[in-house]
């Protein structure tokens, strides 16, 4: 069983908007306090897309990241074709992707639909959130968009609507399309990762040598830009 994988989080921003990517790494670590074994998320790499980026060039760049074979091998792609539709997704299944549909709505329910999930925004953003704030989940200081994310971060609130009642998560900043695309895939990967719940199972097959050198050596960095 393997203790570590990745999980790339897209999400396609509509004409005025940017499109981002990101990859996350799961490692399992030993929580010394707890005594057991939890997940860690490190954002390996964070792509921010030009404005107006046609979509053929987003999904080149989504399948150039799959050529890893790390990712190959251990990936799940997650797409957030909220404002797109099923297009672009058919797209990267015609590339050999195998994407998985993210739609945020405004309800209060996931759903399973055809090529994904109907996902309420704020369980994205509380997944999100939980893990950050619990230290579970950080960037690498490596990356060139780290500042960048942390900005989009810091941007990033969550308001009460009073006349509704609802929460509302929005970026008060320029961006925060780095912030979604790193949300949905961590969503995805506390909501759905089969390993969450039997992280203790992994301790014959965690290695603190093995861990301490992909810290030192990330493969990402080949062939990634």
């Amino acid at each position: 069983m393997e203790t570590y994988k990745y999980y790339v989080g897209c999400d396609l921003g509509e004409v005025q908007d940017f499109s981002a990517l990101s990859v996350i790494e799961r490692n399992v670590v030993f929580h010394e306090e707890r005594s057991v074994f939890i997940s860690e998320y490190v954002a390996r790499e964070l792509i921010r897309f030009p404005q107006r980026t046609p979509y053929p060039d987003v999904v080149k760049q989504v399948k150039l990241i799959f050529e890893n074979p790390y990712i190959k091998t251990y990936g799940e792609l997650i797409v957030d074709q909220t404002g797109v539709g099923r297009p672009v997704i058919e797209m990267m299944e015609r590339e050999g992707l195998s994407p998985i549909g993210i739609t945020i709505t405004g309800g209060h329910e996931v759903s399973k639909t055809v090529d994904g999930y109907n996902v309420p925004k704020k369980e994205i953003v509380s997944a999100f959130l939980v893990m950050a704030q619990s230290a579970q989940f950080h960037v690498s200081k490596k990356l060139k968009l780290a500042e960048d994310f942390r900005k989009e971060l810091e941007a990033f609130k969550v308001k009460m609507n009073i006349r509704t009642g609802h929460e509302i998560y929005e970026g008060e900043g320029e961006h925060d399309d780095l912030v979604l695309s790193v949300a949905i895939a961590l969503w995805y990967a506390h909501s759905f990762d089969p390993q969450m719940n039997t992280l203790e199972s992994l301790s014959d097959s965690y290695d603190v040598d093995e861990r301490r050198n992909r810290e030192e050596y990330n493969p990402l960095t080949h062939g990634l830009g």
